[in-house]
């Protein structure tokens, strides 16, 4: 986050009565990081401030994480904002659909590492009615939006951490970062970034080189070494019975399955096989869209646009360059989806 950014965020926090911060739907560890460095900056401005989950925390290692570094979620549908309040998204954007804004709703502050889908951020809302009361002319009027979005960094959590540790100086820098920040900083990163072996910058790492002494290694080590499920291992067998390599990229379909949480941990093992740039894995869960994952070792790879093209008439998705996820109609089978990620992903 560049100085000017780092000023337009400060005044717009200082004005706030409140702030909401959402994240994206099943949170995953930058959602979580980002928003507890977000929280933890707040507090400079003396502004009470909330983190709001929706969906759920699936994966044992998200849970984890939320509970061993008391970050404290509240669900989104039993909280109201005030008058004053803003609300912001971090790691995710407004326009996209794995958030629980409404399509007009105003979303006041937005910080994300992913790739900007439109030209400028949603208009401000306006009156339609000449009866609107004083209350709702002012609030409205004093909308502002604050859009920053970094694709460079490795995570979300990376841009706010930048600008937390701008706040303070190296000689209280240690009552700034307690011990739950930082671990929940380099966990999030080392889970993006697949322990530093993928999409990450130099300033990632200057960063994690600044909040190491801060670290709870005992935590991180509990977070990260958690008991697979059954369930995991039932998806395992049957992608490994059943997956096709073509041009090296692997493809599988594993049907029906209750765990849509676990289905990238099968495609990121499935990716880690020799022989294999690529590694596409695709399920279906009765009454929900279907779901597709990818994974690749290599950012050349550009799994995020590809997949975003290939699945444009049958459902949505989008990522990085070697990580990515989508999700395509009830009424479109498996089949035709991998066949048309896949082509995408062999074509030259």
């Amino acid at each position: 986050m560049d100085d000017q950014k780092k000023r337009e965020l400060k005044k717009i926090l200082k004005g706030a009565g409140e702030l909401a911060i959402y994240m994206h739907i099943n949170p995953d560890p930058d959602s979580m990081a980002s928003a507890l460095i977000l929280q933890r900056i707040a507090s400079f401005f003396s502004l009470r401030s909330t983190i709001l989950i929706s969906g759920k925390l699936g994966r044992r290692e998200n849970q984890l994480m939320a509970k061993s570094l008391g970050i404290p979620l509240v669900d989104h549908s039993k909280f109201s904002l005030s008058q004053h309040g803003i609300r912001a998204l971090v790691d995710c954007q407004p326009h996209m659909t794995n958030n629980p804004f409404k399509e007009n709703e105003h979303v006041h502050v937005v910080i994300d590492h992913h790739v900007h889908r439109q030209v400028t951020p949603p208009p401000k809302p306006s009156l339609t009615s000449s009866k609107a009361s004083k209350a709702m002319q002012e609030n409205i009027t004093e909308q502002k939006s604050f859009w920053c979005l970094e694709p460079k960094a490795a995570t979300t959590a990376s841009i706010l951490m930048d600008f937390l540790l701008s706040l303070t100086s190296k000689k209280t820098v240690a009552t700034v970062i307690h011990e739950n920040i930082a671990t929940a900083y380099a966990y999030s990163l080392l889970a993006e970034t697949h322990y530093l072996t993928r999409e990450y910058a130099d300033s990632d790492i200057e960063l994690y080189k600044k909040i190491t002494p801060y670290i709870n290694f005992k935590k991180l080590a509990y977070i990260r070494n958690v008991k697979r499920s059954k369930d995991y291992y039932s998806m395992l067998k049957k992608g490994l019975r059943s997956y096709k390599i073509q041009k090296k990229v692997l493809y599988c379909a594993l049907g029906q399955q209750n765990s849509a949480h676990l289905l990238h941990l099968v495609a990121e093992n499935f990716a880690c096989m020799e022989g294999v740039e690529a590694a596409v894995v695709s399920m279906k869960k009765s009454g929900e869209m279907g779901r597709i994952s990818l994974r690749a070792q290599k950012s050349s790879a550009n799994l995020g646009i590809k997949l975003r093209k290939a699945l444009a008439p049958l459902g949505s998705g989008g990522g990085h360059f070697t990580a990515a996820a989508g999700v395509f109609h009830q009424n479109v089978s498996e089949k035709k989806v991998l066949a048309a990620v896949v082509a995408a992903l062999v074509r030259k």
